[in-house]
């Protein structure tokens, strides 16, 4: 007793119910609709309360007391601060809303300049200072399809098709717009072709390096970067942002926040990365610093362009090099769960991973070891070659 459901099931109150409240020992409250409720205290006194979220945290003002207040006044209040309030957030722009999702998701995206980047470049000066919600879904469509379908990056636009409708969420659940139009936006675009990464077998690394140590382009920043690459076999955005505070006696600790799994991982350090390591200056806290960017690592996104200049488009990309190692792993009969680790894999069922915490260190140090010896190997064939050419 002492409600009723409307159409749409949703619990309402009606003036005969408001009536026949009774006090009780203890305070409780009966609920109307959209937030609203009303408080009968011990004392007799009945408010009416409008609760709502904002910015996640439960928020309770206090309307009014009943009878002053009627049942009717106290929605219309309600919906007068509804109304203020959609008016208030309807005005944000693009501009404004992709800068408070920036600010909350900058910290947990690992690659999140890569996305702004993208954003800055295809969306933001387009649409940045309309009104969020009255842009059209229609016309970010055709934006997008003139800037990149038609060179065929549908990579691209699935990567800000993603974002797009993850700001969207963000925007809805911060009450910043009340209407879903986004998220089903990448169903207009094809999707991408799967194809795996340029890489070549082991026995063909001397000759890619000839022609990396071949190019007049090639720098020592450079030539460094491409060795700690096969040294380590991490990700292009990781050994691009390694650390010397990551450096602790013979591994390198990279932090969870900076792997794409969002697991710390330990690269043990072979004799050839601990003789680069030592020959690096420490003016900046990263091993590599960037040459352009006071302050900042190198950029792992410029990687692709150097090897397509030194032409091995179609060849072999930055990742690639993660592909020769496992494959030299596999014709080295390494086990598979220690082949796995070396590249920061996830081995193993989530349940397996829960209970079984181990790194396999002690095994990953003689395998890394061993490979590492191969690319030295490989690296003095690649100067022998250039030397006859």
């Amino acid at each position: 007793m002492g409600v009723i459901f409307s159409f749409w099931g949703v619990i309402m109150l009606n003036n005969a119910v408001l009536a026949s409240l009774k006090i009780k020992d203890k305070e409780y409250s009966v609920t109307d609709t959209n937030g609203l409720y009303i408080r009968v205290r011990p004392s007799g006194a009945k408010q009416w309360i409008y609760q709502k979220m904002i910015n996640r945290k439960r928020v309770k003002i206090t309307l009014g007391n009943y009878p002053d207040m009627s049942l009717k006044d106290a929605r219309i209040k309600c919906s007068i601060i509804t109304k203020e309030e959609t008016q208030a957030n309807e005005s944000l722009t693009f501009n404004s809303i992709y800068k408070k999702w920036a600010e909350f998701k900058s910290s947990q995206i690992i690659h999140f300049k890569d996305i702004d980047l993208r954003f800055k470049k295809y969306l933001l000066p387009k649409f940045g200072d309309q009104i969020f919600a009255d842009i059209k879904v229609t016309a970010v469509i055709e934006s997008l399809k003139k800037d990149l379908g038609e060179q065929g990056k549908y990579e691209t636009i699935k990567r800000i098709c993603i974002y797009l409708k993850q700001i969207e969420s963000y925007a809805i659940n911060y009450g910043l717009v009340n209407n879903v139009r986004f998220q089903y936006i990448s169903t207009v675009f094809p999707s991408p072709q799967k194809t795996n990464r340029a890489s070549v077998p082991p026995e063909e690394l001397p000759k890619v390096l000839s022609q990396i140590l071949n190019y007049s382009g090639l720098t020592s920043l450079m030539w460094d970067i491409i060795r700690v690459s096969l040294y380590t076999l991490l990700r292009p955005g990781e050994y691009t942002q390694l650390k010397w505070q990551w450096i602790k006696d013979d591994v390198i600790i990279v932090p969870s926040s900076h792997m794409k799994m969002k697991r710390e991982h330990r690269v043990p350090i072979s004799s050839q990365l601990k003789a680069l390591l030592e020959q690096r200056l420490h003016n900046s806290e990263y091993v590599f610093p960037s040459p352009f960017r006071k302050g900042f690592c190198y950029r792992h996104d410029s990687l692709p362009e150097f090897f397509r200049r030194c032409g091995l488009t179609g060849i072999l990309v930055p990742h690639g090099i993660r592909s020769i190692g496992r494959t030299w792993f596999a014709e080295q009969r390494v086990p598979f769960d220690v082949a796995e680790l070396c590249l920061a894999h996830r081995v193993g069922s989530a349940t397996v991973q829960a209970y079984d915490r181990s790194d396999l260190l002690t095994e990953r140090f003689k395998v890394m070891q061993l490979w590492c010896d191969y690319v030295e190997k490989c690296i003095f064939e690649a100067q022998k070659i250039n030397k006859h050419i």
